[in-house]
């Protein structure tokens, strides 16, 4: 949580300084999600998901049929 001191601190601020203090925790928010080398990540696919495809039709029929009573 923000503290009040740097809430405040950051509405003085001019608009550049606000833009740049931005900048610095927009850069610092992707550093942390960047990819590392040498790791295998795991992707999702759509193919082979037809039960869950099923799923969200039923849910969705049910839901238009609950709606239309």
């Amino acid at each position: 949580m923000l503290s009040d001191e740097i809430v405040t601190a950051l509405r003085r601020l001019s608009r550049q300084d606000k833009l740049r203090a931005m900048q610095l925790l927009i850069n610092e928010l992707a550093a942390d999600h960047e990819l590392q080398p040498d790791i295998t990540y795991t992707i999702w696919s759509p193919y082979e998901t037809e039960t869950a495809a099923e799923t969200l039709l039923n849910l969705l029929q049910q839901d238009n049929e609950a709606a239309h009573e």
